[in-house]
């Protein structure tokens, strides 16, 4: 007899919860969310989708207990860890950004990744190095991003803003970094731009 497999969510069903949350329909798709997660309890997806949900209805705290409920069941996986560590730096709950819980969260990535660094576990470093004041390093973690991921809208929007600080000496590097931005932003309206109502709960967008 084979093993019992867990079942996953139907594609179908999690593209109707995306599409509710895109929409705005945030209590719509926190239901369909628990529901499809009472019916697929092992579906990482689910899980990784109902953090961004709760985030983006302002409940940080149930978004880091999704988030991790996906860490256990995807181990490995380097993505709710980074997901995780997105949520403690940028909509953390009480509002100051906690660093070392998301370099913990940043750590456990790179190590699941294999000690290979990816585009947004080096924008997470910038934004922990960002919310520390430290605006060198967070500028190193936000190039070496670019370098991985050229379309990193995290780390073109805070590069940015670490370009402000250089006076009219950043003025060349301020204007490639604002259309490259803002050219992301007209080819692709999907709550990934810094204008838009929500981020991805992650650093460079998916």
């Amino acid at each position: 007899m084979s093993a019992c497999v867990p079942s996953l969510a139907p594609d179908a069903a999690l593209d109707n919860a995306r599409m509710l949350a895109a929409s705005g329909q945030l209590d719509e798709a926190r239901a369909a969310l628990i529901s499809l997660d009472d019916a697929h309890p092992a579906d990482a997806r689910v899980a990784i989708l109902a953090g961004e949900v709760a985030t983006w209805r302002g409940d940080s705290d149930d978004g880091l207990v999704w988030m991790r409920r996906a860490a256990e069941r995807a181990p490995g996986d380097p993505e709710p860890h980074l997901r995780a560590a997105y949520v403690l730096l940028v909509h953390a709950p009480g509002g100051a950004p906690d660093a070392d819980a998301a370099l913990v969260e940043a750590a456990t990535a790179l190590a699941d990744a294999g000690g290979v660094e990816s585009a947004d576990y080096r924008a997470c470093r910038g934004e922990a190095a960002w919310s520390e004041g430290n605006d060198d390093d967070a500028e190193e973690w936000f190039r070496g991003a670019l370098e991985l991921r050229p379309d990193c809208r995290w780390a073109l929007q805070r590069l940015l803003q670490i370009s402000a600080s250089h006076g009219d000496a950043g003025e060349a590097e301020r204007a490639e970094l604002n259309e490259r931005l803002s050219a992301l932003i007209r080819d692709s309206r999907t709550g990934h731009g810094m204008e838009n109502a929500r981020m991805p709960v992650a650093f460079c967008g998916h």
